[in-house]
This record gives C-alpha cells, structure tokens and sequence, in this order.
C-alpha cells in the first residue's frame, strides 16, 4: 500500500469537497440515529462535532447510512427531492452540488469505515463491524460513480480490503 500515494488522494478529496460544496452549518454525524422524533418535533442530537463545511457531506451521511443500508433507488429519489427543497431556499448549481455530493459521499463512507474498524479493534465494541461491508461496498460503488482516475490507490486499497472481508466471511 502506498500511504504516500493514499495522501495525496485524500488531499484531492478534501479540496473537491470545497470546490462544489455549499457551505453551511455541517453536523458531522447526521445519521438516523441521531434524528429523534418526538410529539411530532424533529429533534438533531449529538451534533458538537458540527462547524461550518460542505452541506453535501451531511445528506451523503444520511443517505449512505449503513445501519440503515437505503436501496440506491431510495437515495436517488431523496437525492432530487432535497436538491429540488434546496433550489427553492438558495441558488445554487445542481450539478455542482451533486458533484460536492459524490465528492462528500466518498469522504463520509471513508470517515465511517475508520470510525467502525477503531470502534471494533480499539474499543472492543465488535458490533461495529457488522457494517463495515456495507460501508465498504457503498464506498466502492461511489467511487466507481465518480467516473475517474483520479482515485487509483484508494481504489485499490478498498478492492484489497473487501477481498480481506470476503476471506473473513468464509471461515
């Protein structure tokens, strides 16, 4: 694995992110378990990660949950309808944010995976890796989404990794 190589493409990343990002206030860990309903208020909890960032990046969390796991024709439809509900508040080009979106999913899926193999191997809270081949499967299928070359060695590095899954999941 070349880290050096893995660096440079996370650079990438980060700066991609920026470039189509609509900046607003990111809470940073937006998933389904961190939405509460009650009285029919919708209520956001463990934000204080939150900061000023990309929007995209808290839509890609949500709609790449993996303790949820959406089917991707789910995440396109929520994909246009929040875009659609976002055109009508602010303007903003909906191919650049879709582009910040793809970008934002990758970086997200990334930031999940590491989450779940500390929170498994570190912690020793070993349910987490229940959604590590979700999490990997959703990130490559994003990947390939991204229509370029730009992402050899973290490509390579997940095709590595899901092979070490599948090897896992057989004995």
């Amino acid at each position: 694995m070349d880290i050096g190589a893995l660096e440079d493409e996370f650079s990438i990343l980060a700066d991609l992110a920026l470039i189509h990002g609509v900046k607003g206030f990111m809470h940073r860990d937006l998933q389904s378990r961190n939405i509460m309903v009650n009285d029919n208020h919708i209520y956001f909890i463990d934000f204080q990660g939150g900061r000023m960032g990309p929007i995209q990046y808290d839509l890609a969390s949500l709609l790449h949950d993996p303790y949820v796991n959406l089917p991707e024709f789910v995440k396109t439809v929520l994909l246009k309808y929040c875009l659609n509900k976002l055109q009508t508040m602010i303007e903003i080009d909906p191919q650049g944010f879709i582009s910040g979106y793809r970008i934002c999913s990758v970086t997200r899926l990334l930031q999940a995976l590491g989450a779940f193999g500390y929170l498994s191997r570190v912690k020793g809270k070993t349910y987490f890796e229940a959604y590590i081949p979700v999490a990997l499967k959703t990130l490559q299928r994003q990947l390939d989404d991204l229509e370029t070359t730009l992402f050899h060695q973290l490509k390579k590095t997940l095709r590595f990794a899901a092979t070490q899954m599948d090897e896992l999941n057989k004995n």
